[in-house]
């Protein structure tokens, strides 16, 4: 006999699940991260562009860190809005319940603010190095 069925008639029971709709916050949690992705790709691509366009010699290093950097920062920002949309989402519902403080945060997740403040300086480094490197010679220009 199954766990939650009855025997003769086989009606079983279903298990409890949140009768609010997600999709809507699933669908915002995707749009939100797809902007993410552009805006992260806009900032990565601009340290290699500045660093293709004058010829720098160490410019795949460049690009990687770049991608090292986006996929990070991406991977940080999206985990953060996640954690955050469901921790509001409980919160409503908590205080619908009516039982429930709304001045009470706690379980409220934890903003990554230093992870945040590494990554803006690492983009700093990004934009320098890209900049301050020397550049490649021309086989025209040697003397």
């Amino acid at each position: 006999m199954e766990a939650g069925c009855y025997t003769g008639r086989m009606i079983c029971h279903l298990a409890y699940a949140d009768a609010s709709d997600p999709s809507q916050s699933n669908l915002l949690l995707v749009l939100l991260g797809i902007g993410v992705i552009l805006v992260t790709c806009v900032l990565a691509f601009v340290p290699v562009g500045m660093a293709w366009s004058r010829r720098h010699r160490r410019s795949d290093v460049v690009v990687a860190a770049a991608v090292l950097w986006g996929l990070v920062t991406v991977g940080s920002i999206v985990s953060t809005m996640a954690a955050q949309m469901q921790w509001s989402r409980e919160h409503v519902l908590r205080m619908k319940t009516g039982y429930f403080d709304p001045d009470d945060r706690t379980g409220a997740p934890m903003r990554p603010w230093v992870l945040w403040a590494g990554l803006g300086t690492a983009y700093g480094g990004l934009l320098v190095g890209s900049v301050a490197g020397p550049k490649t010679r021309s086989k025209n220009s040697a003397a």
